[in-house]
């Protein structure tokens, strides 16, 4: 596999280059919990996560970027690296294109807030003040020769992301949904459609995907409703200055619910999962028990090992099971063109591995996503009762993403299906 490199004109022409206004704030980190500027590392990384999980979808291996397994060798086969290697880059193989991000936004707030969850439990969640709310433009430049499957892939991904996820960082918490725009599904016979194959992969695949958006009205009457959201009105009630900066957030047309709605499902909806499942799904920000999946706490009597409250065991560090984020996104509350308020859930839950029956555990999700019980938690039992927009999935049998990326990137999805 050579080096293939671009003539100076390949090096003056973007493979993309696009504006998207952001629907709930952008956050991609910095050096210390503020957001300097918008780095295009976070942003790249992103981007390559989608990759990856569009290739497993069409039947192409793609590696676990954070095990090194690809190592370029010129030697071999495509140098030895799976498609999303080849296009973003591995041990010995530089990325093919360069992102640069430029932006026109302003912080969400001057300030951060931190904001204790309901119920007395542990934790909390941030409104990151420093989050960038505006127009970001996105340019990708080729640094070596492009092939037309790889732009078209790159295309896509910014379409799937932009209609029904989110980029950058703290997309479960909310952040990082852009405004969709139109794309032509006739993009997608460029893609590389190898024999379909079975979804067993416990990675991302995007046919183990789901995606839903739910819209809203306002309650007539009443301008202050936003105030008894979950959540919200225990920090109106405890922080002399969240009502001042929640009402900034809500008057650039953004609510701070996700954290409320991922409560909900994972402390009172009766989701079915045993431990390790809802380790799985919901993700833990600490250790946890190999046998049990229960978080754990440093033994005071082993020095180096833990200990299980659950299990009532000790075990040596380095067995336990480490943090790891959800499989499920919900974003804030942004309000449409039209005065209504919209926001996803969206996610991935694969067909194989932890999850005994993923297809019923989804179904059950729909399910409780139209029941009122939630939405009287979520809203403080107002007359909001969110209607749900749109459902997209795919069952485990079907393994031909082609009709699935049809029917997300379709002009006109329809309801909820």
């Amino acid at each position: 596999m050579a080096i293939e490199t671009c003539e100076k004109s390949c090096l003056n022409e973007s493979l993309i280059s696009r504006s998207f206004a952001t629907l709930t704030p952008i956050w991609t980190g910095g050096l210390d919990p503020t957001h300097d500027r918008l780095h295009e590392t976070s942003l790249t990384g992103s981007l390559r996560w989608w990759y990856e999980a569009l290739m497993r979808g069409l039947g192409s291996p793609a590696c676990d970027p954070t095990e090194r397994v690809c190592i370029y060798d010129q030697k071999k086969p495509n140098g030895g690296l799976c498609k999303p290697c080849q296009l973003f880059g591995a041990t010995g193989w530089a990325r093919k294109f360069r992102l640069v991000a430029s932006e026109k936004t302003k912080p969400l707030l001057n300030k951060e807030i931190n904001i204790k969850i309901p119920s007395g439990r542990r934790g909390g969640w941030y409104l990151y003040g420093s989050s960038q709310m505006g127009e970001i433009k996105l340019d990708l430049t080729p640094l070596r020769q492009v092939e037309k499957r790889e732009e078209a892939g790159l295309k896509i991904v910014l379409a799937l992301i932009a209609r029904h996820g989110s980029i950058a960082a703290k997309t479960s918490n909310g952040y990082g949904v852009l405004a969709p725009y139109e794309i032509e599904d006739k993009i997608i016979g460029d893609l590389p459609v190898k024999t379909t194959s079975s979804r067993g992969n416990n990675l991302p695949d995007l046919r183990d995907f789901f995606f839903a958006k739910f819209v809203f009205d306002e309650p007539r009457g009443n301008p202050v409703w936003w105030k008894k959201i979950r959540g919200i009105e225990e920090a109106i009630l405890e922080r002399r200055d969240a009502e001042q900066n929640i009402g900034l957030t809500f008057r650039q047309n953004v609510i701070p619910l996700a954290p409320a709605i991922r409560n909900w499902l994972r402390y009172y909806w009766g989701h079915g999962l045993d431990s390790c499942e809802d380790y799985f799904i919901f993700g833990k920000s600490g250790p946890v028990c190999p046998v049990c999946c229960l978080p754990v706490k440093q033994d005071t009597k082993n020095k180096g090992n833990y200990w299980c409250f659950d299990c009532r065991s000790t075990f040596q560090k380095g067995y336990e099971k480490p943090s790891i984020s959800s499989k499920i996104n919900v974003s804030y509350a942004y309000r449409r063109p039209d005065a209504k308020w919209e926001f996803r859930i969206w996610g991935w839950v694969p067909c194989s591995g932890v999850i005994r029956d993923r297809d019923a555990f989804l179904d059950a999700l729909k399910n409780e996503l139209k029941m009122p019980n939630i939405w009287n938690y979520v809203f403080g039992s107002s007359s909001i009762t969110p209607t749900m927009l749109e459902w997209h999935s795919q069952k485990c049998q079907q393994d031909d993403l082609i009709s699935y990326l049809k029917e997300l990137l379709a002009s006109n999805c329809g309801g909820a299906k």
